[in-house]
């Protein structure tokens, strides 16, 4: 390798390492929300293929912009196509990929990150795979918010950091005089910067991990210990991707959703149960949310128990549970409906350093004031109401005043215009509020498909009456949201619960353990005599195989919808277009261009233009030096020298224009638009001119050499 070429990898070789380490974060982050091994195997090696080509090619003087610019192409068009019969596209855009809107997105930009890499010879374009980088954390962060993600941003922000600074100094470098040693020694320059940058990061921790241990110490109550930030990201993930906010708002229908497998609650129960967290009653037509948002205290009894007032006129079986928290949970206590006593075990109270003190809302669950850690453990006794068909027919058909305001009235107007004909039909012949429920959930059962990787609900629809007449695709929410508000409008009293499915059993502990992955929702309808019954549909799955045919079955409404779909992408396309042009001709280029495209220029800066268009094509002519520095009469002596606008006529037209020129751009008046359109029309008489002067020399040179 010649001298100038291990001079080049001395001294930009950190950097290319730098870049590196931070699109190989990105697509650790990126990885981390599918499991596709060819996938993940491929986007890795193309990064490190990419980088070592940019350092080999970068050390010879050359550059592989043009590869780059073929993967890029080749990753936009196997977006059209990815659901093809296309080998390769498999592992460009693997199928849970290709079913999923926003991993399809950061899939795009991460192969466009490759592309980037293959263009680092150019040392600018390590801004644009760093950028690329950050998008995909952007685009993964809504999908899959773990603590895998959380340190490969980590990891990237520290090289993004690196990359910032050392690309600043070997600016700031390269424009000083070397030493008389032959150079500076870069590598000991980027061991420094590293140093530095690690030692930020570490006081920043270390700032935050001292402020965080003094505010838990002091209120263990209100911040969580260092050692439980882990465990709070994961209870964050629950709240906002299965609950949809807070506790007291339930949002549906807001997309995909990639829960983890951590388990969430142990639970020892006498019998399996759907255990409920919360409960919601107002429907908005995007969610659902708490009208009462109000916890009453309960009363303790001599042995330690809360009672839930009213306890033992609670029709149903007893179920007694013990309810170990395994991971962060919010402040419902979850239990099986309907929770008549609970009260914490004697080995919690030995393992946390909290008492926490149970209270009823409004809706009849559980909930405590704090956060809850693991380690807290509750036992829990509910009354199960009786679910069997005979029982629930036999309850009486009138409900109280409350019940009929709250849980039937309440109801979105676009819902009941679109969903009312078509609870009428489905509940033809039945007699009963179960029947008519029943009848319902069947319906949805039959016609809709489970899946967590439906897209959301396009703005401005509401979400029941669209799932039902025209996405047919979705996950839980959206199912237990369609079967209560059809319910309400069939004159079914009926609401929204939200909580853990069983789990599976561990024989081990002999208890369910939920994970939470097993986040779910259900619909609650209430009888006379029983109380709230839950019901729950049971769909079946959507393959992937479906999706693009299940998107091309909605009604013409959404043609609107799908135009600005499309108006987007040829949006995103010009973007991605801007993008690699930069990175080909330099940012600054584009920068010019635009600016000259969209604000509005003077007469004298178009006679400015004029003369620089014929500058250009003049000096490309001739194959002479013309830059921009020159002066009409120093691109008349360069062609000069050359043998050209040497003849008469060329002269004497050449020294018109050089005239015109001058006259017209420098002086008083502001040049008008005829003056601007002649200049141009001299320069190209003069350009024409040029190209027979070159051509007679050529043919006189060609001549001579006879």
């Amino acid at each position: 390798m010649r001298v100038e070429g291990r001079e080049y990898l001395k001294r930009v070789g950190p950097l290319l390492l730098g870049g590196a380490v931070a699109c190989t974060a990105a697509a650790a982050a990126l990885s981390n929300a599918v499991d596709e091994p060819a996938f993940e195997l491929a986007l890795h090696v193309m990064i490190f293929v990419g980088v070592a080509v940019s350092a080999l090619l970068g050390s010879l003087g050359r550059s592989a912009t043009g590869l780059g610019v073929v993967v890029i192409a080749v990753a936009v068009a196997g977006v059209a196509q990815r659901l093809g019969p296309v080998p390769f596209l498999d592992i460009m855009y693997p199928p849970e990929i290709a079913a999923d809107e926003d991993l399809t997105w950061a899939t795009l930009v991460a192969w466009g990150m490759v592309g980037f890499c293959f263009m680092l010879a150019r040392r600018h374009n390590i801004l644009f795979a760093v950028v690329s980088g950050l998008a995909i954390f952007g685009l993964v962060g809504t999908i899959n918010l773990n603590t895998a993600m959380l340190i490969a941003f980590a990891v990237f922000v520290f090289a993004v950091v690196f990359v910032w600074g050392y690309e600043h100094l070997l600016n700031v470098g390269e424009s000083l005089p070397h030493t008389r040693e032959g150079g500076r020694d870069w590598l000991r320059i980027a061991r420094t910067q590293a140093l530095a940058g690690t030692m930020l990061v570490v006081l920043l921790l270390t700032v935050a991990m001292a402020v965080g241990s003094a505010l838990y110490a002091v209120g263990p109550r209100l911040f969580v210990g260092p050692e439980g930030m882990v465990r709070y990201a994961r209870w964050l993930q629950v709240s906002l991707l299965s609950y949809g906010g807070t506790l007291d708002n339930f949002y549906v229908g807001q997309g995909p959703v990639h829960l983890p497998a951590t388990p969430a609650i142990r639970v020892q129960a006498d019998r399996p149960a759907l255990w409920r967290g919360a409960v919601f009653d107002y429907y908005s037509g995007r969610g659902w949310s708490r009208e009462v948002t109000t916890t009453a205290e309960l009363e303790r009894d001599a042995d330690g128990w809360y009672v839930v007032p009213g306890a033992d006129d609670a029709v149903g079986e007893r179920n007694r549970q013990v309810v170990t928290i395994l991971s962060n949970q919010p402040h419902a206590i979850y239990a099986a409906a309907q929770p008549v006593r609970a009260r914490m075990t004697e080995d919690a109270m030995g393992r946390v350093r909290l008492r926490y003190k149970p209270g009823l809302d409004f809706y009849g669950t559980l909930r405590t004031s704090y956060t809850q850690m693991p380690g807290v453990e509750w036992e829990v006794i509910s009354v199960m109401p009786p679910t069997d068909p005979a029982t629930l027919r036999a309850t009486s058909t009138s409900y109280p005043p409350r019940i009929v305001r709250r849980y039937i009235e309440q109801m979105e107007v676009q819902a009941e215009a679109e969903l009312g004909p078509i609870v009428e039909q489905v509940t033809a012949g039945a007699e009963t509020p179960y029947d008519k429920a029943a009848a319902i959930r069947e319906f949805l059962g039959g016609t809709c498909l489970y899946t967590t990787r439906a897209p959301a609900v396009p703005r401005g629809e509401d979400a029941a009456a669209y799932f039902v007449t025209s996405g047919r695709r979705g996950a839980c929410d959206l199912f237990a949201t369609s079967l209560a508000v059809m319910c309400r409008l069939a004159g079914v009293p009926a609401r929204i619960a939200t909580g853990y499915q069983i789990g599976e059993y561990d024989d081990t502990e002999g208890a369910y353990v939920a994970r939470l992955r097993d986040a779910h929702a259900w619909a609650e309808v209430y009888f006379p005599e029983v109380g709230w019954v839950p019901f729950d549909v049971a769909a079946a799955e959507a393959d992937a195989g479906t999706d693009l045919l299940d998107l091309l079955r909605g009604p013409w409404r959404l043609r609107v919808n799908r135009l600005l779909a499309a108006v987007w992408r040829v949006v995103v396309i010009i973007a991605i277009g801007l993008t690699l042009i930069s990175a080909v001709v330099g940012p600054s280029v584009v920068v010019r261009w635009l600016r000259r495209r969209v604000r509005s220029k003077s007469s004298r800066e178009r006679m400015g233009e004029a003369f620089e268009w014929f500058r250009r094509r003049a000096g490309r002519l001739a194959g002479v030096g013309a830059e921009r520095w020159r002066t009409p009469a120093e691109v008349r002596d360069a062609l000069a020298e050359v043998g050209l606008a040497t003849s008469g006529r060329v002269c004497h037209r050449f020294e018109d224009f050089i005239d015109r020129f001058y006259a017209v751009r420098y002086g008083r008046a502001e040049p008008s638009e005829e003056d601007v359109h002649e200049t141009r029309a001299a320069a190209r008489r003069l350009l024409e001119d040029l190209r027979r002067d070159l051509r007679a020399l050529r043919r006189r040179t060609r001549g001579g050499r006879r």
